[in-house]
C-alpha cells in the first residue's frame, strides 16, 4: 500500500483487493481494529463495484473475524452487512442471520453528536461522511439483508423462515423502490427474494396437501408470496391468478376460487385448467350443498356445473403452429371435463346423454387417442358409464357396439388375451375394468335369452384377467401403479385386506413378554447386550400394540406405531445378525399352551400389520369418491384409532358414518372436534355438523316421537349457534333451521 498509495482507486491492482484481507488482520494484531474496519469496508465496496467477487468475499471473510472480536453493536448497518456477508460466504448460516437481524434493528438508528465526539478527530469527518452515505442507502441495505436472511434460512433447511424473510422484503420495500439509492440493483433484489418466496411457499403448502394437511397460516404465507410477485412482475399475473384459484379452491372456497378462474386469460398457458377447475369447483358446490341437505342450491350448482362443462366441451378454439403445448394441454383438460360430465349425468340418470356423450369422445378423441395415457383411462371410463346407461335402457345392441368400439380403440387389432411372452401389456393397466365390462354385458344377454352372446361375453371377462399373485406384497405394488385407474386401484386394495385377513394373527402383551421369550434373550458372558437387546425387544411390544405404562410416577401412553415396530424388529435383527440366541426360535403360545408362532415369524406378522396401515391410508379417500362408504367408514374408523389427533380423519369418518346410519358414532366424533376446538366460532362448524347428523338420523327413522326428539335436538344445536355466535351463523344454517321447523309443525 505504500508502493502504490492510490491502489483502491486503480483497477490495474484488482489483485491488491485480495491482500486487503490479509493486511487487515494484520492491522488486527497491532491493535488498529478501527482502521482495518475501514480498509476491509472499502475494498468490499470497490471489490463489489468492479466485480472481483472472490476479493470482495475474502475481504467480508476478514470483516466477520474482526467484527466477532470487536462486538457488532459497535458497527454501522452497512458494516454488519457486509459482515453477514462473510458468514455467509463461509457457510456459517446461523451467524450471518443473527449479523442481518443486527442490520435490521439498526435501521432506524441515527449517529448522535455525543457518539461522534468518541471518535478521534481525525476519523470523524470520514465517519459523519459513512453514516450519511448509510441514510442514502437504507432501503438497499434493508432489502439485501432480507433476502440474504431469507437465503440462509433455505440454507438451514428452514423454509417456512426463509419465505416470512423473502416476504418482508418485498411487503416493505417494493413501494419505496423510489427512496433506493441503486434502483436497479434493489429491484433485482427484491424481484430475487419475491421468487424465493413463491416458490418455497407454493412448495410448502403443496408438500402439505399430499399430505393431507392444509394450514391456514402456510395458505396465508403463500397468498402474500402471489401478491408480492405479482407486484415485482408484470408476466406472473396469469400464474397468480391460477394459484390464488388454486389455493382457495383447496380450501373449500369454491365461490371466490371460481372469480379467480374466471380471470386467466384465454392466451395463459393455464387457461385450460382454470376452466376444467371452474367446472369442478361448481361440482363440488353442488355436492356440498347436497350434504348439507339444500336441494335447492344442490340443483343450481348442479345446473350451473353442466352448463359451463357443456360449454367447455363444445368451445372452438384455434391453434397457431407454435402453440402445440397449449392445444394438448386444452385436449386433456377438455376431457377432464367430458368425464365429469359423465359423473353428473350417471347420478342424474340422464342415460340418453350418456350415451351421446361417449359416442362425441370417440369422435373427437380418436385420432388423438395415442398423444395421452391418460385418454386410456377417460375412454374405458366414458364408455363405461355409456355401455350401462345403454344396458340400463334395454338398448343391449347399442351397449354392444359402444364395447367393440372401445376395444378397438384400446387393442387395435390385438387379441384380448395377453400373449405368453407379453409383446403389449395394455390389458395389464385396464383388464380389471374390462372385466366389469364384459359381465354386465354377459348378464345382460343371459336376460335377453342370447346365449351366445353371453358365452362370449363371459369368455371374454376371463381373458381380460391378467394379475395372477396372491402375494399381499407384490399385490400392493401392482397397486401403486394404478393411483390414477380409482376402479383397479380400489379393486386389487379390498383384495389385499381380504388376503392380510386370512394371514395376520393378532397378539397380546402376555403372550409376547412371556417369561419363556424374555429368557432366550441371552448372550453367555455379556450381560450388557443380554439387556440391551431385552429393553429394545420391550421397545417393540410397547410401539406394535401400544402401552399405557408408569414411568417415574407418570402415566405415559405409548400410541401404536407400525412404522416403528417395524423399524425396531430391524434393529433386534442387527443386534444379532446370525440369529444365535434361541430369542429366534422362542414360541410365542396362546392361553391353552397352543403355539401361534415363533418370533422369527413375528416379522412377518408386523410387516402384515404395516402394509395394512398403508393400504387403509391410500384406500380412504378413492372409496369415499366411489361412494362405498360402508368400507370407507371401516378404514376411517381404524385411522381415527390410529392417528388420534388427526381432525381430518374424524371429518371424514363422521361423514362416512353419517351415509351408513351410524349416527352415534358420527356424534361421537363431532363431540371430539368441538372439545379439541376452544374458539367458539370453530365449534360452530361442528355444532353444525351435530344438527345435520341429527336431522338424517330423523330422516331415516319412522316413529313420530322419536324424529320429533331429533329434530328439537337439531335445532337445539342451531339456535345456540344463532344465540351466542350470530357472525358465525350462517345462510345454510337458517336454512335447515327452517326446513326443520317446517318439519316440526307437521308432527304436532
Amino acid at each position: 500500500t505504500k508502493d502504490y498509495p492510490n491502489w483502491l482507486d486503480d483497477t490495474m491492482y484488482g489483485e491488491g483487493y485480495k491482500l486487503a484481507a490479509k493486511v487487515a488482520l494484520a492491522m488486527l494484531s497491532e491493535n488498529e481494529a478501527t482502521e482495518a474496519v475501514d480498509l476491509l469496508t472499502k475494498v468490499i465496496d470497490k471489490a463489489n463495484l468492479r466485480q472481483y467477487s472472490s476479493a470482495a468475499s475474502e475481504a467480508s471473510k476478514a470483516l466477520a473475524t474482526i467484527i466477532e472480536k470487536l462486538g457488532p453493536e459497535n458497527m454501522d448497518i452497512k458494516t454488519l452487512l457486509q459482515a453477514g456477508k462473510g458468514f455467509k460466504g463461509k457457510g456459517d448460516w446461523a451467524t450471518a442471520i443473527s449479523y442481518y437481524q443486527y442490520v435490521i434493528q439498526g435501521l432506524d438508528r441515527r449517529l448522535t453528536e455525543e457518539e461522534l465526539k468518541r471518535y478521534d478527530p481525525k476519523v470523524r469527518k470520514k465517519v459523519m461522511e459513512r453514516y450519511q452515505d448509510i441514510e442514502k442507502r437504507k432501503v438497499d441495505i434493508a432489502v439485501e439483508a432480507f433476502e440474504n436472511i431469507a437465503e440462509c434460512f433455505n440454507a438451514l433447511g428452514m423454509p417456512l423462515e426463509a419465505v416470512v424473510a423473502a416476504n418482508e422484503a418485498v411487503s416493505r420495500y417494493a413501494s419505496k423502490l423510489d427512496k433506493a439509492f441503486d434502483k436497479d440493483a434493489v429491484r433485482k433484489n427484491i424481484l430475487r427474494a419475491a421468487k424465493l418466496a413463491h416458490y418455497l411457499a407454493r412448495k410448502l403448502f403443496f408438500a402439505q396437501k399430499r399430505e393431507g394437511v392444509l394450514s391456514d397460516s402456510i395458505g396465508k404465507l403463500y397468498m402474500i408470496a402471489l401478491d408480492n410477485i405479482e407486484k415485482v412482475d408484470e408476466s406472473a399475473r396469469q400464474r397468480v391468478l391460477f394459484e390464488l384459484g388454486q389455493i382457495k379452491q383447496m380450501f373449500g372456497d369454491y365461490e371466490q376460487a371460481i372469480a379467480a378462474y374466471k380471470k386467466v386469460a384465454p392466451d395463459s398457458d393455464k387457461y385450460g385448467d382454470a376452466q376444467y377447475n371452474i367446472c369442478f369447483c361448481y361440482y363440488k358446490l353442488s355436492k356440498d350443498a347436497e350434504e348439507k341437505g339444500d336441494q335447492a342450491a344442490k340443483e343450481k350448482y348442479q345446473v350451473q356445473a353442466v352448463d359451463s362443462l357443456k360449454a367447455v366441451i363444445d368451445m372452438k378454439r384455434k391453434w397457431g403452429p407454435e402453440d402445440a403445448k397449449k392445444k394438448r394441454s386444452w385436449e386433456r383438460k377438455r376431457s377432464l371435463c367430458f368425464m365429469l360430465l359423465a359423473q353428473i349425468y350417471d347420478a342424474l340418470g340422464n342415460d340418453d346423454e350418456l350415451i351421446a356423450l361417449a359416442e362425441k369422445w370417440m369422435q373427437l378423441y380418436t385420432p388423438v387417442f395415442k398423444d395421452s395415457p391418460d385418454y386410456t383411462d377417460h375412454a374405458i371410463s366414458l364408455n363405461k358409464y355409456a355401455i350401462e346407461a345403454a344396458i340400463k335402457k334395454g338398448d343391449i345392441q347399442k351397449a354392444e357396439a359402444l364395447y367393440t368400439a372401445l376395444k378397438k380403440l384400446i387393442l387395435g387389432d390385438n387379441p384380448t388375451e395377453v400373449p405368453a411372452n407379453r409383446t403389449y401389456n395394455v390389458s395389464r393397466e385396464v383388464g380389471a375394468r374390462f372385466v366389469d365390462i364384459a359381465l354386465s354385458l354377459a348378464k345382460a344377454f343371459e336376460k335377453a335369452g342370447d346365449a351366445e352372446k353371453q358365452k362370449y361375453f363371459a369368455a371374454e371377462s376371463t381373458k381380460w384377467q391378467v394379475i395372477k399373485t396372491r402375494d399381499p406384497v407384490k399385490l400392493y405394488a401392482e397397486m401403486r401403479k394404478y393411483e390414477k385407474t380409482p376402479d383397479i386401484y380400489v379393486r386389487i386394495g379390498k383384495d389385499i385386506l381380504s388376503l392380510l385377513a386370512d394371514k395376520m394373527k393378532t397378539f397380546t402383551r402376555k403372550q409376547l413378554l412371556a417369561e419363556d421369550v424374555i429368557k432366550a434373550i441371552y448372550f453367555p458372558g455379556d450381560k450388557k447386550k443380554t439387556d440391551q437387546m431385552r429393553k429394545l425387544y420391550k421397545d417393540f411390544v410397547n410401539v406394535f400394540l401400544g402401552a399405557k405404562l408408569r414411568v417415574k410416577g407418570k402415566r405415559v401412553v405409548i400410541p401404536v406405531n407400525y412404522y416403528k415396530a417395524k423399524k425396531t424388529f430391524d434393529d433386534l435383527e442387527k443386534l444379532d445378525p446370525d440369529k444365535k440366541t434361541d430369542f429366534w426360535r422362542a414360541a410365542i403360545k396362546d392361553e391353552d399352551g397352543t403355539t401361534v408362532a415363533t418370533v422369527s415369524e413375528l416379522k412377518k406378522q408386523v410387516n402384515y400389520y404395516y402394509l395394512r396401515h398403508l393400504v387403509y391410508k391410500r384406500l380412504w379417500k378413492p372409496l369415499m369418491d366411489q361412494g362405498d362408504y360402508e368400507t370407507a367408514s371401516q378404514v376411517l374408523d381404524y385411522l381415527v384409532k390410529y392417528y388420534k389427533a388427526d381432525d381430518e380423519y374424524k371429518m371424514q369418518a363422521a361423514l362416512a358414518f353419517r351415509r351408513v346410519g351410524r349416527w352415534e358414532d358420527a356424534l361421537g366424533l363431532y363431540g371430539e372436534l368441538i372439545v379439541n376446538n376452544r374458539k367458539g366460532a370453530e365449534q360452530c362448524k361442528y355444532r353444525y355438523l351435530v344438527a345435520l347428523t341429527h336431522f338424517e338420523h330423523a330422516q331415516a327413522v319412522d316413529k313420530p316421537a322419536e324424529k320429533k326428539d331429533l329434530l328439537e335436538k337439531a335445532i337445539g344445536q342451531l339456535n345456540f349457534i344463532k344465540g351466542s355466535y350470530p357472525d358465525a351463523y350462517t345462510e345454510e344454517m337458517e336454512k335447515l333451521r327452517t326446513r326443520i321447523t317446517a318439519i316440526l309443525n307437521t308432527l304436532k
